[in-house]
């Protein structure tokens, strides 16, 4: 009984939608064709009835129900004649949730708009902690720009020839590359 109740909402609601193009994004999601007769039931029917679409269904219920977006309490109509004959009810309302539930809605209200106010009182902290990483960053850059020029200025070679030194240094260390003088010098017999 009371999900008949709650498709005429639904339905009352998709009745009340003026806009036309958001109508027919809500009869693709469920492959419903526009010209179709009984369209509105049909898709009212389809809501939350295929697990794949539950998606779809989140999408609808959103865009049908803006309160949705700051809690779970919907705000009911009184069916209209057409709606109860289509869903076979009679001219009721469905209930409001349980005490139990409307504490947890509350709760949930109240942690939302904590979290919302924690976030913006720190919003105002990030540009300046940006500014900061920013800054370190410029500062690595320029240290490793230093090093570099110091490299290639004792090595007196061009940074690429640097680096593969460098990097060789490093897959090796307990190799020592030779310079240029002595490995002539090995190559010449003394006299």
């Amino acid at each position: 009984e009371r999900e008949k109740l709650e498709r005429v909402q639904v339905y009352e609601r998709l009745h009340a939608e003026t806009d036309r193009e958001n109508l027919n994004t809500m009869y693709k999601y469920f492959e419903i064709d526009k010209d179709a007769k009984l369209k509105k039931r049909t898709l009212v029917e389809r809501l939350w009835s295929v697990q794949t679409h539950a998606t779809r269904s989140v999408a609808v219920m959103v865009g049908l129900f803006p309160e949705l977006e700051y809690g779970t309490y919907l705000n009911f109509v009184t069916p209209s004649r057409k709606g109860q004959k289509l869903f076979h009810v009679k001219n009721q309302v469905p209930s409001p949730l349980d005490s139990s539930m409307q504490v947890e809605v509350v709760t949930n209200q109240l942690i939302k708009s904590n979290l919302k106010e924690f976030a913006m009182a720190h919003a105002q902290t990030v540009p300046g902690l940006l500014l900061r990483l920013d800054d370190r960053e410029q500062e690595k850059m320029a240290r490793f720009m230093l090093q570099k020029h110091a490299e290639m200025f004792a090595r007196r070679e061009d940074w690429p020839r640097c680096r593969r030194k460098i990097i060789l240094s490093f897959l090796y260390p307990g190799r020592q590359r030779r310079s240029k003088s002595k490995r002539k010098s090995r190559k010449q017999p003394s006299a």
